[in-house]
């Protein structure tokens, strides 16, 4: 027998089938879902079935949508309404009692809890779809921090798509500017994960967002700083970011040079014309802040 649970916060359907009883289990809003224990009595037809009217007669044909009433009592039960707990027949679209349609979807992926690193308290989680694996995103509702885990942090920085769903989820306005942060004494947090304290860095190096990574887990973001990170990208941040990069190597290569005129002419000459094509740039400047960010 199937059995669906709601969420308390959301109101989000789960399919719990196999969950004991009692157990409580987190929606992909953070919020609680507790495993309902089935009721005994057998469920009073007053809705149909498939549509969900209200019965109007005694008939056994629904005067909407023209469904055959089908009594409970006289089939097995094979799924448990969310909502009233009485067991309903196979095929039930909606609870012949309390009218609720049933949405079941599958439980969020076991993801692991995590406490926020200045506040203490449990991170609520996020989980969005994308073309892969669903990609997790953890916010802390007291002080406005993210847990972005590293390769939801590699996704949302190189796709866009993905990027605008994560500031979506966390109720970022696009148009908000950010919001000014009073100056803070340099601070080194724990990693969520490791408990390990993390490497403060500066975004692609030129963004002038402070960031705190730890190599294999993810990056701390402080409030407004994931909006800060969106507005430095749409702002050709990237590029800039590639262009302070293509100079360093380019002072490299004359330094090279100056101390080895014929080894290093031809190198040189290679840094002066090799560019990333323009399809390729964000992808391949994002690799290098990433393995900055993460080594």
């Amino acid at each position: 027998m199937k059995v669906l649970a709601l969420c308390a916060r959301c109101g989000l359907q789960y399919d719990v089938t196999g969950h004991a009883v009692g157990a409580m289990l987190r929606c992909r809003c953070g919020g609680p879902v507790k495993v309902p224990e089935p009721r005994a009595a057998v469920a009073r037809v007053a809705r149909c079935a498939s549509c969900g009217a209200p019965r109007t007669a005694q008939g056994g044909y629904c005067s909407f949508c023209g469904s055959k009433f089908v009594d409970p009592a006289l089939n097995e039960r094979a799924v448990i309404c969310p909502g009233c707990f009485i067991g309903l027949p196979a095929g039930s679209a909606y609870c012949v009692e309390c009218g609720l349609k049933l949405e079941p979807q599958p439980l969020p992926q076991d993801a692991p809890e995590y406490a926020c690193p200045r506040c203490r308290v449990t991170l609520l989680l996020h989980e969005f779809a994308t073309p892969g694996p669903p990609l997790l995103l953890y916010d802390c509702k007291d002080c406005g921090g993210m847990w972005v885990p590293e390769r939801t942090f590699d996704a949302i920085v190189i796709t866009r798509e993905s990027l605008g769903a994560a500031r979506t989820l966390v109720g970022l306005a696009a148009s908000a500017p950010p919001e000014a942060r009073e100056a803070e004494l340099v601070k080194y947090i724990p990693c969520p994960a490791c408990k390990n304290l993390m490497n403060r860095r500066n975004f692609a190096q030129v963004s002038g967002v402070i960031v705190d990574s730890c190599k294999g887990h993810g990056v701390w973001l402080d409030a407004q700083e994931l909006n800060r990170i969106i507005r430095f990208i749409e702002k050709g941040g990237l590029e800039k970011a590639r262009a302070s990069e293509h100079e360093r190597q380019l002072a490299e290569a004359r330094s090279a040079k100056a101390a080895a005129p014929m080894a290093v002419a031809a190198n040189a000459q290679l840094f002066e014309h090799r560019r990333p094509a323009s399809d390729d740039l964000l992808e391949t400047v994002v690799r290098g802040v990433l393995s900055v960010l993460f080594k």
